[in-house]
């Protein structure tokens, strides 16, 4: 199992951090507005995510969960790019 943690702001294009958004809480707000995933699932990851828990995956919810992110159509590319770096 592999931790993710999204507790993070988002940084600007120089790097340097957005302390006004957090990437988590984006994220899960992103994620419970969702209706075309497992609801279960993205549901509760959207709850741990937004009250700044980092959650446990395994390497197939890892593999969907960045899909998600990769393919989501109102996703910026700034907000992809600094939320795949919480994979590392």
């Amino acid at each position: 199992m592999k931790k993710l943690d999204f507790n993070k702001p988002l940084a600007n294009l120089d790097g340097t951090a957005r302390e006004d958004v957090n990437l988590g809480k984006v994220l899960a707000e992103i994620m419970a507005s969702e209706n075309k995933q497992d609801f279960l699932k993205f549901m509760n990851w959207a709850l741990k995510i937004y009250n700044k828990e980092s959650i446990e995956v395994d390497p197939s919810d890892e593999q969907l969960l960045k899909d998600y992110i990769k393919n989501h159509e109102n996703m910026t590319i700034l907000l992809k790019f600094r939320l795949m770096e919480c994979f590392n």
